[in-house]
């Protein structure tokens, strides 16, 4: 975990079915607990924007094709013209249309979180100031499977 931004406090929201209560143990791992499946999702994507954000986002930008317009690496400029030409932000869009409605609420769910976690709009941890990188946009639904297929 980035210690620059160690999340060291337990957090507890409500979801809309029930209570969600995210704890760390003394080396940082968040374990989620949750009344129901939709805060579990919740949870984990809450979790994971507070210690991952550069990652989701660097994920995003690869799948969308954007990756090099922030860091101006030649080799992300190539993932980028690949990505863009292969579709991949469509094929994410389009496979998320395609789901059955209990996958669709589970994406919905897991980027509410995220999205929790980015209106609080928490210090960007190293790589972003590194680079001078923006302030993460709210996440869609789509993207999660969007970074599955670039990973």
């Amino acid at each position: 975990m980035n210690q620059d931004h160690r999340f060291d406090r337990d957090v507890m929201f409500q979801a809309p079915d029930g209570p969600v209560a995210i704890r760390r143990d003394a080396r940082g791992i968040p374990f989620v607990r949750a009344a129901g499946w939709r805060g579990l999702f919740e949870g984990q994507g809450y979790a994971t924007a507070c210690d991952r954000m550069w990652h989701i986002e660097h994920d995003r930008r690869r799948a969308s094709g954007t990756l090099a317009a922030i860091t101006g690496e030649r080799g992300h400029a190539q993932f980028d013209a690949f990505a863009r030409r292969a579709r991949l932000a469509d094929l994410a869009r389009t496979g998320l249309a395609r789901s059955d409605a209990p996958t669709r609420a589970m994406c919905d769910a897991y980027v509410e979180g995220v999205n929790q976690r980015l209106a609080e709009r928490p210090a960007l941890s190293t790589p972003f100031g590194r680079i001078g990188a923006p302030r993460p946009e709210p996440m869609e639904s789509w993207e999660p499977l969007a970074i599955f297929l670039v990973r």
